[in-house]
């Protein structure tokens, strides 16, 4: 007999499957991604109609395959819609770079919980998008993501010129930067230190503290510590394009 399971999570990614029928990936709290077909889900009298857009928070249930992890989708209600990003297309986009590296990273129980959280509170700021908050929620998310994978470098090594040495994306201390020479530091000590201690902080405090942090040495952080990710994912991630376009990280 097929056994059923029940999943709340946040569609990342939809994949047309056929004429009718759609492949949902779900990024859930309890296994990580959840991959499941929607069988029917473009027919006009479908059970799934409007129901399946992506980053829209659900409930599914679905039919567990013992041969595969690709599930049959029985059914699904909408438990919320992140409406800012409808509105803005570079969040948009945004959401779209943060699901792929979710999916290209292989994420444990433990590790894949702490995702989802930092997945959903990325979201919620997303309805109440201020000045800045692309760039500041891109530098928490990374972060966020690289302690997580265990390879988020210590304040010490990031604390300085931020140079890519050998193409490998790493930090050097100089304390005998002139003045002039620090105010075009790559990344500032002092940015540095605001960085990790944001870490430390409760969400909402650390996007206010993000936002109000010199835009320009955030972008050109993110651009290290993304040199970080891309080593770890071990290829080049397909929307970091859109991040250099939108200028969230330096070319």
């Amino acid at each position: 007999m097929a056994s059923h399971a029940k999943s709340r999570g946040i569609i990342i990614r939809t994949i047309d499957y056929s004429n009718t029928s759609v492949i949902v990936h779900l990024l859930t709290p309890e296994e990580t991604i959840v991959h499941a077909i929607a069988r029917g889900a473009k027919k006009s009298k479908s059970i799934f109609s409007g129901k399946l857009e992506l980053f829209s928070c659900v409930e599914c249930n679905y039919i567990v395959s013992t041969r595969s992890n690709m599930h049959v989708l029985v059914d699904c209600s909408v438990i919320r819609r992140f409406h800012g990003l409808c509105a803005d297309i570079d969040l948009l986009y945004l959401a779209s770079f943060m699901s792929e590296i979710v999916s290209a990273i292989s994420w444990d129980i433990k590790s894949g919980a702490k995702v989802y959280v930092l997945f959903e509170s990325v979201m919620d700021c997303f309805d109440c998008p201020v000045p800045f908050i692309s760039i500041s929620l891109l530098t928490l998310f990374l972060l966020h993501i690289l302690e997580i994978q265990g390879i988020l470098p210590n304040e010490e090594q990031c604390v300085g010129t931020g140079k890519i040495v050998d193409g490998i994306a790493q930090f050097e201390f100089s304390p005998s930067v002139s003045p002039v020479e620090q105010r075009k530091n790559v990344i500032s000590r002092e940015c540095i230190r605001q960085v990790y201690s944001a870490l430390s902080m409760a969400w909402k405090d650390a996007v206010d503290c993000m936002v109000k942090m010199p835009q320009k040495e955030l972008i050109r952080l993110n651009a290290v510590l993304l040199c970080f990710l891309r080593e770890e994912i071990g290829k080049q991630i397909r929307t970091e394009k859109f991040l250099k376009s939108a200028g969230l990280i330096e070319s």
